[in-house]
C-alpha cells in the first residue's frame, strides 16, 4: 500500500535462481509459450530505435559477445563460459520452469502475469557460477526512467494497494 501523499513508480522483480543438481546440460528450460525476448542490452545502446527492433526469438538471442543462445537449453559448464541476461515479454501466461530428465524432476514457477508482465532470464555457465534464474518482473527495462517513459512499471497512487500471487512447485512427471 502506498502510504505517501504522492504517486510512486517502481520496478518489482523476484529473483529465483537455480543451480546443481537441477541444472545440467540435459535439463530443459520451460518458458511461457508466447514469450518474446527483449534484448535490453542492445536497447540501452540505442534507445531511439522502435522497441520492436529489439525483439528476438527465445531460441536465438544475441549475446554481447555476438554469440547466439537458445534460452530453452542449458549450456555446459565451461571455464570461460558466458553470462546471459534477457528479459522476456509474455502477455498471456505467467509460467516457467526447469525439467531435468536425469532427475525425473520438474520445477514449475507460476505468477500473476497481470502484475509481472516480464520474465527476466539470466544464466551463467562459467567455472565459478553455473546457474539459471527465472525472475518474474514488472518490467523488461532496467532503468526506471525507461519504465516510466514506456508505461512499463507499477505506479501506485496515494492509498492504493496492490496484491499478487506466486507459486512454486516441484513434481515428478
Amino acid at each position: 500500500m502506498n502510504t505517501d501523499g504522492d504517486a510512486v513508480h517502481f520496478i518489482w522483480t523476484h529473483h529465483p535462481a537455480f543451480g546443481s543438481p537441477l541444472i545440467d546440460e540435459q535439463a530443459q528450460v520451460i518458458l511461457p509459450r508466447d514469450a518474446v525476448a527483449f534484448n535490453v542490452l542492445r536497447y540501452e545502446q540505442n534507445r531511439d530505435e522502435p522497441l520492436e527492433s529489439f525483439e528476438e526469438e527465445v531460441t536465438s538471442v544475441r549475446l554481447p559477445s555476438g554469440n547466439r543462445k537458445n534460452l530453452l537449453k542449458i549450456d555446459p559448464r565451461m571455464p570461460d563460459g558466458e553470462a546471459c541476461y534477457i528479459p522476456l515479454m509474455s502477455a498471456h501466461e505467467g509460467a516457467a520452469g526447469i525439467f531435468n530428465p536425469n532427475l525425473n524432476l520438474k520445477l514449475l514457477l507460476e505468477w500473476d502475469h497481470r502484475t509481472f508482465l516480464c520474465l527476466r532470464y539470466w544464466s551463467n555457465n562459467d567455472g565459478e557460477m553455473y546457474t539459471v534464474a527465472l525472475e518474474p518482473s514488472t518490467s523488461w527495462f532496467s532503468d526506471i526512467q525507461d519504465c516510466i517513459r514506456h508505461g512499463n512499471c507499477i505506479s501506485l497512487q496515494p492509498t492504493e494497494e496492490r496484491r499478487f500471487w506466486m507459486k512454486i512447485r516441484v513434481e515428478q512427471p
